[in-house]
């Protein structure tokens, strides 16, 4: 299984410009039994000959901290199936799967309304959110974190201290 700093190298997000005072203020909330949310909000999906994509996100990273025997960043990183791509009302919808089992998914859609967002285990709706802006949404969706039973792959957050960094 790929690990964490693949994912980061593979552009589903970025260890430069992670402030360490985030880290340490998130180690400062686990200790008190608080969970730290975290949000991430993708770059857009830039395909030559695919204009009609531009609309939607690279991935989709859901993570959360946990606390093993040592603090750790567990991540599942959404990946777009391009064959999904839809247009039905005005409306356009793409279906994002879980790097890691693909029994999850995520359904982004686009229209008037803006965007909406339905993560799925199998057939089950886990949640929905809705939102106008890009920021908003993807910001507010993702900071929900992992679901239960939700695959994903973990890395201590030391790792991502300036001492530790393997910036690629």
């Amino acid at each position: 299984m790929a690990k964490l700093a693949d994912a980061h190298a593979s552009g589903a997000c970025s260890r430069k410009g992670m402030e360490v005072q985030v880290l340490f203020r998130a180690l400062k909330i686990m200790s008190k039994s608080e969970k730290p949310s975290i949000a991430a909000i993708p770059r857009r999906l830039e395909l030559e000959g695919r204009p009609e994509l531009q609309e939607f996100p690279l991935n989709i990273l859901f993570s959360a901290f946990a606390f093993k025997a040592v603090p750790v960043l567990a991540s599942a990183i959404y990946e777009p199936d391009l064959q999904s791509f839809q247009t039905a009302h005005r409306v356009q919808s793409l279906v994002y799967y879980n790097k890691y089992d693909t029994n999850w998914s995520v359904k982004i859609s686009k229209g008037a309304f803006g965007w909406r967002g339905r993560k799925f285990a199998g057939n089950r709706q886990v949640f929905f959110f809705e939102g106008k802006e890009w920021r908003e949404f993807f910001a507010t969706m993702t900071s929900t974190g992992l679901s239960e039973g939700e695959a994903y792959v973990s890395e201590p957050i030391a790792n991502f201290l300036p001492a530790n960094r393997r910036d690629d």
